[in-house]
């Protein structure tokens, strides 16, 4: 065994039975490899299917320690958010039934999401967030589950509470608390102010070394509190906004500086979609920029 896998492995329980949770929406590869592994598998989504919606289930997989299918699994999709690896005792019958439970969840309001719990990004939220008698009851007959860590770092390895189950929720629908869907949009914005960090840093390198870390991460926290203002939300919008940031410079919306009346009267164009709006915006910027640069020249 390479030795990544002699380290994640580890942590499994050698006398128990091991399974993954692959997910197929992940990579279109992925049933495809379940497959041809010719391993025992079972789709998590119930009844037929049509092809499309087969290939981005979630299946269960069996796999072996020390296997050629496990060591390709580690190989390929290990660090992707493929999936989870966990133990247990049960039979599998029993496994998938208990698989299927949380694959929709109920809000407190009432509302029914998707919960991919089996995504290694939700599963390192969900869990910390558990009650001990919700920890037990989303374990169940699992004796430990294991999920990549965010930063390549060692496996992150979860074990159940011991407490009693949770009592069966109304409707048969696991309920997911206001607090834990608060923690999953801290991460979420946690992971998006990341990746704008990083944006920053490989198209601002010059001006991000200048400013110094603090001054960056604060760029982007300025970024994330223009969204209600301006109506804008997604990633694409949010790195519009840092661009304007750093081309016009950091406080140019409320700059009283009539060079950029004409930015603000664009930006208060609501009549524009957001990203029409930032993304045009951006472009006559730079064009701007550009013209003036070949004018000094």
């Amino acid at each position: 065994m390479s030795g990544q896998s002699t380290r994640i492995l580890a942590e499994l329980d050698i006398r128990e039975p091991s399974y993954a949770v692959l997910d197929g929406a992940r990579d279109p590869r992925i049933r495809r490899w379940i497959f041809d592994t010719r391993a025992p598998r079972w789709c998590l989504y119930r009844g037929r299917l049509p092809p499309a919606i087969e290939d981005a289930a979630p299946w269960l997989l069996r796999v072996i320690p020390g296997d050629a299918r496990i060591e390709e699994f580690l190989a390929r999709g290990w660090g992707r958010s493929w999936g989870i690896l966990f133990t247990s005792q049960a039979p599998s019958r029993e496994l998938r039934r208990h698989l299927r439970r949380f694959l929709r969840v109920r809000t407190a309001q009432g509302r029914i999401l998707a919960f991919r719990y089996y995504d290694p990004r939700v599963l390192r939220v969900y869990l910390p967030s558990c009650e001990p008698a919700e920890n037990a009851t989303f374990f169940g007959p699992i004796t430990s589950l294991i999920a990549e860590s965010e930063d390549g770092g060692p496996a992150r390895v979860f074990r159940p509470a011991n407490a009693r189950p949770a009592p069966a929720p109304s409707l048969n629908l696991w309920t997911i608390r206001d607090e834990q869907l608060a923690a999953f949009h801290a991460d979420l914005e946690r992971q998006l102010a990341g990746r704008a960090v990083a944006y920053l840093r490989r198209q601002y390198a010059a001006a991000c070394a200048a400013l110094g870390d603090a001054a960056v991460i604060r760029s982007v926290e300025t970024a994330l509190e223009k969204r209600a203002a301006y109506r804008f939300d997604s990633e694409e919008t949010v790195f519009a906004w840092l661009d304007l940031m750093y081309l016009l410079g950091r406080d140019f919306d409320t700059n009283p500086d009539p060079r950029f009346e004409w930015a603000r009267e664009r930006l208060k164009d609501f009549d524009l979609g957001a990203r029409t709006r930032l993304l045009l915006l951006v472009e006559e910027v730079r064009a701007d920029l550009a013209a003036a640069g070949r004018a000094a020249s």
